[in-house]
């Protein structure tokens, strides 16, 4: 009888260390704000995408989150950050469009760059991220 509670401690001990090395196994998530309308901001997000990618490599995701005063980032007729945009798309970066601040600006689906991503609300991606274990930054400095 003594050895049962020592037998479980062991299979859930081997449950556990298996369950955090399937975890550790899998890619970092990361998923990066940007509600600044000043350019500075604006670029400063493409050199940490870069960083980012340079030291992580194939073994990140990202995903940025653009809302409020940064809209015209990925506005068709207003952005300056198109080919950044389209380069780091192209390499696996997910670019989701706030929807609220869609409708808050009078901006249509048609005026964003195409093949971005939308979501209904840029908080609430934020926190389904953050529940979901992804790491959060602030674009910016």
């Amino acid at each position: 009888m003594k050895k049962i509670p020592f037998i479980l401690f062991l299979i859930t001990s081997s449950i556990l260390v298996g369950y955090s090395q399937q975890v550790n196994q899998g890619k970092y998530k990361v998923v990066i704000q940007i509600a600044s309308e000043s350019p500075d901001q604006q670029k400063s997000l493409f050199t940490q995408l870069g960083n980012i990618q340079k030291d992580l490599g194939d073994s990140v995701e990202i995903e940025v989150v653009v809302h409020g005063p940064a809209i015209g980032l990925v506005m068709t007729d207003q952005t300056t950050q198109k080919e950044n945009i389209y380069k780091y798309k192209n390499g696996g970066v997910t670019f989701a469009v706030c929807e609220n601040t869609l409708r808050l600006r009078n901006i249509t689906k048609e005026q964003i760059l195409p093949q971005l991503t939308f979501v209904k609300s840029a908080m609430v991606e934020l926190i389904k991220k953050q529940y979901e274990g992804w790491a959060y930054l602030k674009a910016g400095f």
